[in-house]
């Protein structure tokens, strides 16, 4: 691998290895992009549901394609391999951390630097409480409650890049999450400097 990087998040496991930017070894000269092509290969063997792994592939996908400067690799191919070696809830986040690190680690060049959060929200239907939210809920918090997942820059000013929900989304809680996301952003940012 060009890059790779391992990420826990509390017991959720991945790992991602990234090989290249290379020359597209498929196309043919004459059908080769202008940009970087990316491929993200999901190896998930923690029980993930088969449509799920479809919407993880598209989400990391389109992070990947936000962030990266494309046009600095023209007819290039970057692979981005994905592995959840344990999943206690918040995996989409720390998937998208984990395949981030490892493009960088690879010296990829990028515009912006994203850092994924993933939030949940307790709702109290008996006793008609507030909704609590979760950050990085473990994968018991996360059945049957709802789930975000938002990735946001660290650069200033924020801005969100991608979000993704999971069950009934209470309106009111995404902004209070995108808050909270931009903040974990900025203190990830300081910690990786």
């Amino acid at each position: 691998a060009d890059g790779s990087a391992r990420l826990s998040l509390g017991n959720t496991m991945v790992m991602s290895g990234v090989f290249g930017p290379g020359a597209s070894r498929f196309s043919r000269p004459g059908e080769r992009s202008e940009l970087l092509e990316i491929d993200v290969v999901l190896g998930l063997q923690c029980g993930v549901a088969t449509e799920k792994l479809a919407t993880y592939k598209r989400f990391i996908l389109d992070v990947l394609l936000a962030t990266i400067r494309l046009d600095q690799y023209p007819h290039c191919v970057l692979e981005v391999t994905l592995r959840c070696l344990r999943d206690d809830g918040a995996l989409l986040s720390a998937l998208v951390n984990v395949a981030i690190a490892a493009v960088m680690d690879a010296g990829v060049e990028m515009m912006i630097f994203p850092v994924a959060s993933c939030f949940s929200w307790l709702q109290d239907t008996q006793n008609k409480l507030e909704n609590r939210l979760i950050a990085d809920p473990v994968s018991q918090e996360e059945k049957g409650n709802s789930s975000i997942t938002i990735v946001c820059t660290a650069e200033s000013p924020s801005q969100v890049l991608a979000i993704d929900a999971f069950g009934v989304i209470d309106e009111t809680v995404v902004p209070d999450c995108c808050t909270a996301a931009v903040s974990v952003a900025r203190s990830f940012a300081e910690i990786s400097r």
